[in-house]
């Protein structure tokens, strides 16, 4: 399983630095992924490109909300915790998306507040 999730979030995390938008295979991506393993495994200054990602895919998809939900919840607590490591302005980027996706995290919306 672990592999399986290194795998997955090698390709979202591909997907996501291309800037190019493919929902049905975010969607696919996503429904199979741990969203634990993202927390350990991907550098801050990508959290916002796979925010951005999820922002994306889901406004083509709506399937996307709800199966993106959890990572998109890790995603946010990997950003109260990080925000130092994000660049300043990637911050509207990452409260946006985290936003549209329907995650309240006062964690960190106060560490984007603060940054």
């Amino acid at each position: 399983p672990q592999e399986n999730d290194r795998q997955r979030l090698a390709k979202f995390v591909l997907l996501a630095r291309s800037e190019t938008s493919n929902p049905e295979l975010v969607l696919h991506l996503v429904r199979g992924l741990r969203p634990g393993a993202v927390s350990r495994s991907l550098p801050p200054t990508l959290l916002p490109a796979c925010v951005l990602q999820l922002y994306r895919a889901a406004v083509r998809q709506e399937e996307v909300l709800l199966d993106a939900r959890p990572l998109a919840c890790e995603l946010a607590r990997a950003v109260a915790q990080r925000m130092g490591d994000i660049p300043v302005r990637k911050v509207a980027t990452l409260g946006s998306g985290l936003g549209f996706l329907g995650i309240e995290s006062p964690e960190a919306a106060e560490a984007m507040w603060a940054r």
